[in-house]
């Protein structure tokens, strides 16, 4: 999920704790500490300093685990501490916070390494996009109301998360309407702005085909096929330690030739219309050896696709 939705999930629930417990001497502290707890495990970003892949593969493992969960709360309370019997009460809303942000990471696409280290494998509920506009409103709207109502805040912080609990709840039931409307081949993934209408991808013969579906209406839009290829270019690519690590993320990794001497490979859980969320592109020499990898985004994509056909046009 999005920073925001973190922070005001955390912040709605330390709220929650704060009176629950009768935390009230130290309410700015918790406060601080709950919301420091919500973010915190996304200083894994600094990942992308070790490059696009590594930043893929280790997202969301060490710092996403119920390991590191507990390990993070045991520093950050300790870090809040100043008399001995104050820790357990920072532990508990530093564990709390920590456990919701990992929590609703886990609903979205993008895979979340709960086992780690013991095991790299991702697990992912996949009913929420990861940036969602209707968690936005609820929570945002909640915000607003508590800055000028602060004397009803608990119950202003209990119909917040209950309202995101069930709004939740309901993304997971569209999502099995989904899947159950399309047959036993298909898994669905939330679109980004309406929570009723479901991105569905089903693997077919010797490729992957790609619509969306309405789970109350039952209409489909037109779909798009993309053919599992063993085109030489796309072996050579595989090459590339770039490819190697996305293949580690990626669930429904698409490749496809790009004029003579490159490939690029997409993510069908992250395409929109039929055009890729963001794309690994691999230039490749006429020996098949890797000239140059990188991850580019759609725009950035569209850009080059438009620059390389001017040069077709040109030559």
């Amino acid at each position: 999920m999005d920073t925001v939705t973190h922070t005001l999930i955390g912040f709605f629930l330390t709220v929650v704790l704060l009176h629950l417990y009768g935390y009230y001497m130290y309410r700015r502290r918790v406060l601080w500490c709950g919301i420091i707890a919500t973010f915190l495990l996304d200083l894994d970003i600094f990942l992308r300093f070790f490059g696009d892949g590594y930043y893929l593969v280790y997202h969301r493992t060490l710092t996403h685990s119920l390991f590191g969960v507990v390990i993070f709360a045991l520093f950050l309370a300790a870090a809040f501490t100043r008399k001995k019997d104050e820790f357990g009460m920072y532990f508990r809303v530093a564990f709390f916070g920590f456990f919701a942000h990992v929590l609703y990471d886990l609903f979205t696409s993008w895979g979340t390494a709960i086992l780690y280290p013991i095991s790299e494998t991702r697990f992912a509920v996949e009913i929420l996009p990861i940036i969602d506009i209707w968690l936005w409103i609820i929570l945002i709207g909640a915000f607003v109301l508590w800055l000028f109502r602060r004397e009803s805040e608990l119950r202003i912080a209990a119909a917040a998360l209950g309202l995101a609990v069930v709004f939740t709840a309901c993304m997971g039931l569209f999502g099995i309407i989904a899947e159950i409307s399309n047959g036993p081949h298909a898994e669905s993934f939330p679109t980004f702005v309406n929570p009723v209408v479901w991105n569905i991808i089903e693997k077919g013969n010797g490729e992957y085909i790609s619509y969306q579906h309405n789970v109350f209406t039952r209409e489909r839009t037109q779909a798009h096929h993309y053919p599992i290829s063993d085109h030489v270019l796309i072996e050579q690519s595989k090459g590339s330690s770039l490819v190697e690590q996305y293949l580690r993320f990626s669930s429904y990794a698409v490749p496809e030739v790009v004029g003579a001497d490159a490939v690029e490979w997409y993510d069908l859980r992250f395409m929109r219309d039929g055009k890729a969320g963001f794309v690994l592109r691999i230039d490749l020499d006429e020996d098949g050896g890797v000239v140059r990898e990188r991850m580019i985004s759609r725009e950035e994509n569209r850009l080059h696709g438009a620059l390389e056909g001017r040069k077709r046009e040109l030559n």
